[in-house]
């Protein structure tokens, strides 16, 4: 069964084969248990988990960690929950916490990560960064 619920402490940790790394500064991991995070789990297990980090008071930042299996061609169902649940979450806590603006990050070349920001509403920007010697390109979704 896939089901969506609150992040619980621990749920990134349980996503041991993620789609593509993910760093999370201390900022992220202390709004945890603000419930500004939501995992989607399959039979009780966690296989993505994503949400909002507060970068000031108009502007938050989306991240989500995907565990491989839901890329998978058997997976289709699970990753279009995941989109259809990620997308509602984004918008609900959006707007519940009044961010006119939502960033995201991914890195250049990922062709699955530009698909799901995409999938999720977000259009690229011109702003990109360097960090670890790999480029990222922003994506914005105004709501």
């Amino acid at each position: 069964m896939i089901r969506l619920r609150e992040y619980r402490d621990g749920d990134i940790d349980a996503i041991s084969d993620a789609i593509e790394s993910t760093v999370l500064d201390s900022q992220c991991r202390e709004l945890y248990n603000d419930g500004l995070f939501v995992t989607l789990e399959k039979d009780g297990k966690p296989v993505a988990t994503g949400g909002l980090v507060i970068k000031d008071e108009n502007t938050a930042e989306a991240w989500a960690k995907v565990d491989v299996s839901i890329g998978s061609k058997s997976e289709r169902k699970a990753l279009h929950r995941l989109l259809r649940a990620f997308s509602e979450a984004l918008e609900l806590i959006s707007e519940s916490l009044g961010f006119p603006v939502v960033y995201a990050c991914v890195q250049d070349g990922f062709k699955g990560g530009e698909r799901f920001a995409r999938a999720l509403k977000f259009e690229r920007i011109e702003e990109s960064f360097d960090k670890d010697g790999k480029q990222y390109n922003y994506y914005r979704r105004a709501s």
